[in-house]
């Protein structure tokens, strides 16, 4: 019976032993799976400081008053063509914010 038992410890042994060995293993690629995607994170967060940075400085309005002069023939504004919003109303009706309507 004293066989019996010590087989038993060894074999329930050889399986513990594997066990911990394929979890380190599981372990170590999930460690470096981690690593590569904040690795990627990273990258995207750059690009997306790249992009920003661009729209800001396609989206300027140095830009577009240029774009507009040289493109569509357009000009500042006279001091004619300007009418303050609160007395925007009076010459066209109630103004609408079509932005929030949906």
């Amino acid at each position: 019976m004293n066989r019996y038992v010590l087989l038993t410890g060894i074999v329930v042994m050889s399986f513990l032993a594997v066990g911990m060995f394929q979890a380190k293993s599981g372990a170590g690629e999930s460690n470096d799976r981690i690593r590569a995607l904040n690795a990627e994170i990273a990258q995207l967060e750059s690009e997306i400081e790249l992009l920003e940075a661009e729209m800001d400085t396609l989206t300027g309005r140095a830009r577009i008053a240029e774009l507009a002069s040289s493109r569509l023939g357009m000009g500042p504004a006279r001091s004619r063509q300007m009418i303050d919003i609160e007395t925007a109303d009076a010459y066209f009706g109630p103004l609408t914010d079509w932005e929030s309507e949906e």
